[in-house]
């Protein structure tokens, strides 16, 4: 961690003293409690609290999920200061940032072939957010926040039928085949993809269950198309693609609300034994996978007025 610890002490280039005057204690206390929480991920329980957080914060990257999740479990909206005040919420006198890591570009002066170039880099900086909880509502103001709705997938037919429609397309786009068939090969088995043949297919069924099974297979097909997991040395291949695919699936699943269960974490805790760096490697691609995946699903149940804006 050459790199964090020497940001710790410095401050990353690019980042003004006064945005990077924070309590350096403080945040190696908060590096820390990262490296245990990471490590508690091999706990059924803990694994599907940090599932749920990631569900809820999709937009963020894995450390940032990580992070808001140690300092503040129960968050479910999070901003700067000065976005809640545009969006009508007060952050209340004395509550206590979350700190997250922000991206911070910067330029360096390299020689290259004798000549002097400006060279565009990015650091990360730490800045505070704020739940939702820690705010209140400013009287008056013409557009105060509320909490986005989620999509009925499971209730109305019309919404389950438009996220297969957004689904299947944005997977034949990449090369991946969906069709419906009438029955399965495994009698508990509602759908599967086949690796080989690159296709997806679900067993016909209302359109909410379709659509629910198609989103769990997606999440399969795309982890195996990136290849977010290597076999080799003492990590299984295999295992390790089968947690990130039913994480991605239950990612999914809950950021677009539908009732899912978490995967069981007993293969995470050896990988973590064996391999804590490429566990992490590996669950930043799958959320980076889960938020594509998340996309495609919002944009086919925005309503035209959200569409637009």
């Amino acid at each position: 961690m050459k790199d964090y610890h020497s940001f710790v002490r410095r401050g990353w280039p690019g980042a003004s003293a006064t945005e990077e005057s924070v309590d350096t204690q403080h945040i190696e206390q908060l590096h820390e409690e990262l490296e245990r929480a990471v490590e508690r991920l091999g706990d059924d329980a803990m694994f599907a609290a940090f599932l749920r957080g990631a569900a809820t914060f999709h937009a963020y990257s894995w450390s940032n999920v990580m992070l808001i999740w140690i300092q503040r479990p129960d968050a479910t909206a999070v901003k700067g200061f000065r976005a809640w005040q545009a969006l009508g919420r007060q952050v209340r006198k004395g509550e206590k940032g979350i700190r997250i890591q922000t991206p911070r570009p910067y330029t360096k002066t390299v020689e290259r072939d004798g000549e002097d170039v400006e060279e565009r880099r990015m650091g990360f900086g730490w800045a505070s957010v704020f739940d939702v909880a820690q705010t209140d509502p400013i009287p008056g103001h013409p557009t105060p926040w509320t909490a986005p709705e989620l999509p009925d997938v499971q209730g109305d037919p019309a919404v389950a039928a438009a996220v297969w429609g957004a689904v299947s397309a944005h997977l034949r786009g990449l090369g991946i085949a969906v069709t419906r068939c009438e029955a399965s090969p495994w009698p508990s088995a509602h759908g599967w993809y086949s690796s080989a043949r690159k296709e997806v297919s679900v067993v016909r069924a209302d359109p909410a269950r379709e659509a629910m099974v198609l989103i769990h297979e997606a999440a399969h097909a795309l982890v195996d198309a990136a290849t977010a997991v290597e076999g080799g040395g003492d990590v299984d291949g295999y295992a390790a693609n089968e947690v990130l695919a039913e994480s991605v699936a239950y990612i999914v699943a809950t950021a677009v609300g539908i009732e899912a269960t978490a995967c069981s974490a007993t293969y995470v805790a050896v990988w973590l034994n064996r391999d804590a760096a490429g566990f992490r490697k590996s669950m930043t691609a799958a959320m980076r996978i889960a938020r594509d995946l998340i996309a495609v699903v919002e944009g086919a149940t925005a309503a035209p007025s959200e569409m637009a804006a």
